[in-house]
């Protein structure tokens, strides 16, 4: 793919989502959005806002992104042909921390499933390029999240998805309150790393970024609702907040890397290190 300079981004101001149920610590307003009702799919105005705003912020949400019909049909898919008995090893379900069940859709063998769910990237795909400047890039992961009421009580651990530049789409099934544990993100932490992939010198990039991250960082819970999905830089600092609802939460998640920069990029020492990182940012966010 050619490396031409990328365009340079459109001046529409991008949607902010209006704060709800919001605390100190956990800041649902001034979250960077923008509303794609009635928009194109091949919008290049709306694919250049996007890419703006992740290279300055790191994250944003895609509002009304996709159509009812595509939903319905994911909702549905999901309801029927996913095993319910996840406990079961015959399920392909792997259990991540308790009640967070995740499904590759690689070990799915009935293609109607996976097409089914894939339907979803005809929402945003034309868009992917602008955010990698045109290099070579490929899917890396797609995979159905059921988070359980309880979610073990606890919050995920701070992380980073890849310590290279890529790009993490959660699509929920539901809509997502704060009570049903949205992710929560660390804007601006897409800057603590660069290009290094061996642990050694990703932490060496964070510990020379890590100050002038800590003056602009800021801590976000967004809600979703059925429809919406949230995009951001497989940099930025993030954890998944606790299911406290009595209903599931299901997630479609779709991860796009540069060939070449596959994730995860960090080794146990360095993922410990980010996770610390992560817990001192979250206490200085404004």
């Amino acid at each position: 793919m050619s490396d031409s300079p990328r365009p340079a981004p459109p001046s529409a101001e991008p949607v902010i989502i209006p704060p709800d149920n919001c605390s100190s610590k956990v800041r649902l307003s001034c979250f960077p959005a923008i509303d794609c009702s009635n928009r194109s799919p091949n919008d290049r105005e709306l694919g250049l806002l996007l890419s703006s705003l992740l290279h300055i912020h790191g994250a944003c949400v895609l509002k009304n992104l996709i159509p009812p019909d595509v939903l319905s049909q994911c909702v549905s898919t999901t309801s029927k042909h996913l095993p319910l008995h996840r406990g079961s090893y015959r399920s392909g379900f792997l259990e991540s921390s308790t009640n967070r069940w995740h499904l590759s859709m690689h070990k799915v063998k009935d293609k109607l499933i996976t097409n089914s769910l894939a339907e979803c990237e005809t929402s945003y795909q034309e868009w992917l390029p602008y955010f990698f400047d045109r290099r070579e890039f490929k899917r890396t992961q797609f995979q159905f999240l059921r988070s359980e009421p309880g979610s073990g009580g606890k919050n995920q651990m701070f992380h980073q998805d890849n310590s290279k530049r890529g790009l993490t789409f959660l699509i929920p099934l539901v809509d997502v309150p704060l009570i049903r544990g949205p992710t929560q993100l660390l804007l601006s932490t897409h800057r603590l790393t660069g290009s290094a992939l061996q642990s050694a010198s990703v932490l060496n990039s964070a510990a020379s970024s890590i100050s002038n991250v800590a003056s602009t960082v800021s801590i976000h819970a967004p809600t979703l609702e059925a429809g919406d999905v949230l995009v951001y830089d497989s940099r930025t600092l993030h954890r998944g907040l606790k299911n406290r609802d009595v209903e599931g939460r299901p997630t479609l998640i779709l991860r796009y890397d540069e060939v070449g920069s596959e994730p995860p990029g960090h080794g146990a020492f360095s993922t410990t290190i980010f996770r610390g990182i992560g817990n001192v940012l979250a206490m200085l966010a404004k």
